[in-house]
């Protein structure tokens, strides 16, 4: 697919905001609990391919990297089902978190990363 022709990247917010919609629609009576639970099957998921992929075994490299990247974006997705839950946007929760972790610098300050 030509750059031109792919639809622009959303944000998390964006994503969180559609997520919420597919889901009151597709999962009526939808829990908290689920979207943790779908965050712990897809942990495994992770760690299984990660693994496997390290030690060479279950299927080529092409077949682990499409499942690990596959794990990590429905990891984010369920977390947004948390967020959801909660009542927060976890893109503003991102950025606003990144804003302090990005200041951190443990190579100078390996005690708290900020002043020791």
């Amino acid at each position: 697919m030509e750059q031109a022709d792919r639809p622009p990247r959303r944000n998390l917010s964006v994503i969180q905001h559609e997520r919420d919609y597919w889901v009151a629609h597709n999962f009526p009576h939808d829990r908290i609990e689920d979207s943790f639970m779908g965050m712990v099957e897809e942990m495994g998921e992770l760690a299984h391919h990660l693994l496997k992929s390290r030690q060479g075994i279950r299927g080529g490299d092409v077949d682990h990297e499409a499942e690990i990247r596959d794990a990590c974006a429905d990891l984010v997705i369920f977390t947004m089902g948390i967020a959801s839950h909660k009542g927060f946007d976890l893109g503003r929760v991102v950025d606003e978190t990144w804003d302090q972790v990005k200041r951190r610098d443990w190579v100078q300050y390996p005690v708290n990363g900020v002043d020791r």
